[in-house]
């Protein structure tokens, strides 16, 4: 065992005199192998995964590229078909002031959103309708105009109508009923002329105060005046004009209690 021992010191010593530099223990010399391994790796490894800018670049630019050529194309392509009219014959003729079958249908009730409704198959010109609302006491004022679910009215809707001059409506609420009434009557020597009748009953027997609004708006060009009578409290009449639908209007208003 001394023998040995002895030979490995005399070739340490031995290396150490020949070759200049000190031994190092064999751990000492795998671990710096390894280190030496592994940043080479590193090195090579952070080399390779490296990828030039426009190979990036370029596909992003010819997809956007593609993306705005598809879009303006598809609103080309769709610009066209939405303006171009349909070869069908007109629904309404241009001349309709002097086609008798439509003045015969000029005026109705042809507003559907609101509970009563009255205009002319014309854009933009004279409205008629009316809205109510209950005073109870609660301070709270809910109008009646436009049909509302949240409204929770108990019925409404035409009983009898025949779709061109004639209507009956039953409308009923909490505490009253409505009864609406639309009368057309044409080749007169007024003109074109049609009447509304509004009539109102109590259902409850405690005495509610409940205000009844008939309203006339003119949305189109043209002008309106009204007189009243009864130390100006009761509306008697509107006249002006509107050039879309006629050139005199003249509206009376009565009231029965």
């Amino acid at each position: 065992m001394k023998e040995r021992s002895k030979e490995r010191i005399g070739n340490e010593g031995k290396e150490y005199d020949d070759g200049g530099s000190k031994p190092q223990p064999p751990v000492a010399r795998k671990q710096q192998r390894s280190t030496r391994n592994v940043r080479g790796r590193g090195r090579e490894g952070g080399g390779r995964g490296r990828m030039p800018v426009h190979y990036v670049v370029l596909p992003a630019l010819l997809f956007g590229g593609v993306a705005i050529v598809v879009y303006f194309g598809e609103m080309w392509w769709a610009g066209p078909g939405v303006n171009k009219p349909l070869p069908l014959p007109r629904a309404v003729s241009e001349t309709w002031r002097n086609d008798s079958v439509y003045l015969t249908r000029l005026w109705g009730t042809y507003r559907s959103n609101v509970y009563f409704g009255i205009r002319p198959r014309v854009p933009r010109s004279l409205l008629a309708g009316i809205m109510w609302y209950s005073n109870d006491g609660s301070g709270r004022m809910e109008i009646r105009h436009s049909c509302q679910h949240g409204d929770d009215l108990r019925q409404y809707g035409w009983i009898r109508h025949d779709g061109t001059s004639y209507g009956q409506q039953r409308i009923v609420d909490h505490e009253m009923m409505l009864e609406t009434e639309f009368l057309t009557m044409a080749n007169t020597s007024l003109g074109e002329t049609w009447s509304a009748r509004i009539r109102g009953k109590p259902l409850s027997q405690r005495p509610i105060l409940t205000s009844l609004i008939v309203y006339l708006f003119n949305e189109g060009k043209g002008e309106m005046a009204y007189r009243t009578s009864g130390g100006q409290r009761s509306l008697e009449e509107v006249y002006g004009h509107t050039p879309e639908v006629c050139n005199e209007l003249y509206s009376q208003f009565a009231t029965e209690r």
